[in-house]
């Protein structure tokens, strides 16, 4: 498993959305756990996860260096990601799974669940 420190993506010239979304979704949640932080709550980073077998997840929530949850961008797509799932279940956390486009909040097995991203960013400011 490899946890590496979060970076933004910045491609000159194009604005994707996905990499528009995603990035939106990084600055938020570093605003977050620098809050977090600042107020004793723990030593927070985000990181992410990537495997050899080439598993990703776009962030990993992480306190005094112990992962605590899992979050993955989405545009549309309401399917619980195969990766997200594998590493929820491996590493005992909750994965969230952040949808652009989701109309509602949706609990899956496996401690799995879809937020909207209305939802999600009113949360974390």
């Amino acid at each position: 498993m490899l946890f590496a420190v979060c970076h933004l993506q910045y491609k000159c010239g194009k604005s994707e959305p996905g990499v528009v979304f995603e990035n939106l979704m990084a600055v938020s949640l570093i605003r977050m756990v620098a809050r977090m932080t600042e107020t004793g709550l723990g030593n927070f980073e985000i990181r992410y996860l990537r495997d050899r077998e080439k598993r990703e997840v776009d962030f990993v929530l992480v306190k005094d260096n112990h992962p605590v949850c899992l979050f993955e961008t989405k545009g549309n797509d309401t399917n619980i990601s195969k990766a997200g799932r594998f590493y929820g279940e491996k590493l005992n956390i909750p994965f969230y799974q952040i949808v652009h486009n989701a109309g509602k909040v949706e609990t899956f097995p496996g401690n799995c669940f879809i937020i909207p991203a209305t939802n999600f960013f009113m949360l974390t400011g």
